[in-house]
């Protein structure tokens, strides 16, 4: 037991748990209230919600024996989960120095049960998408576009829905921005060293009103792409250039590391209006 962790008659939030939930969404809200609830339960020995629990009370032993006593009813993944919650509570606990610093670090050595994965391929490099976007010998209107495709992939990290959901009506090549309307990547992109490949696809595309990446071999109504499309065009230029691992996720892993790479060099991410820039290393490719 924890010693007058429960509280019959008290049922009060620690501020520590309610800062920690206000970050979140409305959907993990309530399911890591339910794992604060089983964490809670464990540790006092008898049903307790997170309400209920002394949080303030908390220190790096009891998350070692709460590890080992989850161990014993919980599968791995369920067992990480509910622990990656309490090290959330925890953490805001010592923000508002309700726990000693060095027991929140203590309990941050504290690991959960390991969780054997499959090797990941090696990472790309700049020069491996270099391979990828030049593609062997331009064949026709399908590579104008795929190349323009592969440069938004990689020049701002775009998911796959995101790039076969943009329409002609979103791009402005006068200012030089793309707009995306939806999803977590809603918002301005300056499109900046591609314009030339997104130039060259719109001659070969036309001006008709529609998606911007299309089949070339629709009438516009029915010409949109499928998210699939944009794996499938990695998968081929990948053959050609002979390169294993070339994924959708391998090449937005590889944009957001050489993101972080430029701004740590000084470089900034959002011109003066607050648009989202395209990486500079394209102007060389």
């Amino acid at each position: 037991m924890l010693g007058v962790h429960y509280q019959e008659k008290s049922r009060i939030a620690e501020p520590a748990v309610s800062s920690y939930l206000e970050r979140l969404s409305p959907l993990s809200t309530r399911s890591v209230s339910k794992l604060l609830d089983v964490a809670a339960s464990a540790l006092n020995g008898t049903t307790t919600t997170w309400k209920e629990f002394d949080w303030a009370a908390l220190r790096s032993g009891d998350i070692a024996r709460l590890a080992k006593i989850l161990s014993e009813r919980y599968s791995v993944s369920t067992i990480n989960s509910i622990l990656t919650a309490v090290r959330g509570v925890f953490r805001e606990a010592c923000r508002q120095k309700l726990v000693p610093a060095e027991d929140y670090f203590a309990a941050m050595e504290i690991a959960g049960p390991y969780v054997s994965r499959k090797k990941m391929s090696a990472e790309l490099k700049p020069e491996d998408f270099k391979a990828l976007i030049e593609g062997g010998p331009r064949r026709g209107p399908v590579d104008c576009r795929d190349e323009a495709m592969l440069a938004l992939l990689y020049g701002f990290d775009f998911n796959s829905s995101v790039l076969v959901g943009l329409d002609l009506a979103d791009l402005n090549l006068e200012e030089g921005v793309i707009r995306v309307h939806h999803g977590n990547q809603a918002g301005v992109y300056v499109i900046g060293p591609i314009t030339g490949r997104v130039r060259q696809w719109l001659d070969e595309r036309g001006d008709w009103p529609g998606p911007l990446f299309c089949r070339s071999n629709k009438p516009p109504e029915e010409s949109r792409l499928s998210p699939q499309v944009v794996h499938d065009v990695l998968a081929a230029r990948a053959r050609l250039a002979n390169l294993k691992g070339a994924s959708v996720s391998a090449v937005r892993r590889l944009s957001r590391r050489m993101r972080l790479k430029y701004k740590l060099e000084g470089w900034t991410d959002r011109d003066e209006k607050g648009r989202i820039r395209c990486l500079p290393e394209l102007e060389l490719i």
